[in-house]
């Protein structure tokens, strides 16, 4: 009857808690999706990219609480508009968390220039990683605006807001 107890016991903690891997993915997703505010700027026709070369920067703030905020980049080529008048773009991105984590990739989405508000959709696909004991893989969905400063120099800055969403997994050490 001991054991049985015992054994009952173990099966609840465990349940209770979850699993390790489970629980580390789960803070590593937390500590990545929540709201995010920056600038971008563009240049236009430079040699890396032959239409437009832009690069997007700011912090993002956790939607747990407690959960330090961090920094991110992301530098991309836009492409000439598609039939639907989006602007694909791609190129890569760093993401650093509050807690020293460092996510780098590559990054593909859409950028929709209506104005006086734009819209981007993208996806950070996680290739590295630094500050973890194993490596991080997965996505960062970024649905977002841009609102454009000045129509006549739009390349002098605009004010990026929206939001990150994680679907990240701690995978086996390399």
């Amino acid at each position: 009857m001991r054991r049985t107890a015992s054994a009952l016991a173990i099966i609840i903690l465990a349940l209770a808690i979850g699993t390790p891997a489970a629980s580390a993915d789960a803070v590593v997703a937390r500590v990545t999706t929540g709201s995010f505010d920056g600038t971008s700027i563009y240049e236009l026709f430079v040699e890396e990219c032959p239409f437009v070369h832009q690069v997007f920067t700011g912090t993002y703030d956790p939607d747990r609480r407690g959960v330090r905020g961090g920094t991110y980049e992301v530098d991309v080529c836009v492409d000439q508009p598609n039939a639907d008048f989006n602007y694909p773009f791609s190129g890569g991105f760093e993401v650093v968390t509050g807690h020293g984590l460092s996510l780098t990739g590559t990054v593909t989405g859409l950028f929709n220039p209506n104005m006086p508000i734009a819209t981007i959709d993208a996806t950070l696909t996680v290739t590295g990683s630094h500050g973890s004991p194993r490596p991080v893989r997965g996505t960062i969905t970024i649905t977002g605006t841009s609102d454009q400063h000045d129509p006549e120099a739009p390349e002098s800055g605009s004010v990026d807001r929206g939001t990150f969403s994680a679907d990240l997994r701690r995978g086996a050490p390399t």
